[in-house]
């Protein structure tokens, strides 16, 4: 039971840190709802012309190969949706042209949940960028790309399962890039 109390006032913590650092940016929930609207009406065009064919040739070089994709395929759905909406994640730096580390953007990048978790947290500092949309850029697009498949050689053993992640996340993030005109 301590540790059920502890667990519900860890959790209690982090979501009241939440809302704290959601609200202090003060988006407006109808601009919120347009811009989520945006995007997943793009998301089912894309789904349908190109996440589906793609996932359809994946399945019949898996078939010739004799390889079971299944898993990638599913986890490259999720990587693929994911994807669409990282880019956004930039909204958490401030602007300073002085304190601009590459290093910091591109972790928050490649580690985006953990490193949100962790601005959560009482002992965080803030993100600095010198330019706005810092990962609005085709650059990032083959970091995050290199990224993954960095992950896929990692947790694959096999070179077609390998290449699914970094396949479906960079459809996933031009598709992002694509909605908001940076392509």
């Amino acid at each position: 039971m301590k540790l059920r109390g502890r667990i519900n006032k860890k959790l209690k913590k982090y979501v009241e840190e939440l809302n704290r650092f959601v609200f202090s940016y003060k988006i407006p929930a109808a601009k919120l709802r347009s811009e989520i609207a945006e995007h997943f009406s793009f998301i089912r065009w894309v789904f349908k012309r190109i996440f589906l064919p793609i996932a359809l040739f994946y399945i019949i070089v898996g078939l010739i190969f004799k390889v079971w994709i299944v898993d990638s395929l599913f986890l490259g759905f999720f990587v693929f949706i994911y994807s669409n909406f990282l880019p956004d994640i930039d909204s958490v730096f401030k602007i300073n042209a002085k304190k601009d580390n590459w290093y910091e953007r591109y972790l928050l990048l490649f580690f985006a949940p953990i490193i949100l978790f962790y601005l959560f947290s009482e002992n965080s500092k803030h993100l600095y960028s010198s330019k706005p949309k810092p990962f609005h850029n085709l650059s990032s697009v083959v970091a995050y790309g290199t990224f993954l498949l960095i992950l896929g050689f990692l947790f694959y053993r096999n070179w077609l399962e390998m290449i699914s992640l970094p396949v479906f996340g960079i459809v996933g993030y031009l598709t992002h890039l694509s909605v908001d005109k940076y392509i």
